[in-house]
């Protein structure tokens, strides 16, 4: 089955190949998580609120980013592609 045909029929999917599982990534979730939970425990159910509302914005933001560098790595690869196959004049 040819790449496109594979993309379309959901048998590839490129987020799966994720760098969560290295050490680096791993000891800064841990950190986040550490100061997230204290940060918290000061706070007052107001705030609580205030900050997950934050949190949300926060981690909205960061999808919409992870989509737009991929359909912009998407463009410049088939761009790539295309200019490797055009004659140089």
């Amino acid at each position: 089955m040819k790449i496109l045909d594979q993309l379309y029929y959901g048998n590839i999917n490129p987020s799966e190949h994720s760098f969560a599982g290295s050490r680096e990534v791993q000891q800064l979730a841990h950190k986040i998580t550490e100061y997230e939970t204290t940060l918290i425990a000061g706070l007052t159910e107001e705030q609580k609120k205030l900050f997950r509302n934050f949190d949300d914005c926060v981690t909205r933001i960061n999808e919409i980013e992870k989509r737009f560098f991929f359909r912009t790595g998407f463009r410049l690869g088939a761009r790539i592609t295309a200019e490797a196959y055009t004659k140089e004049t």
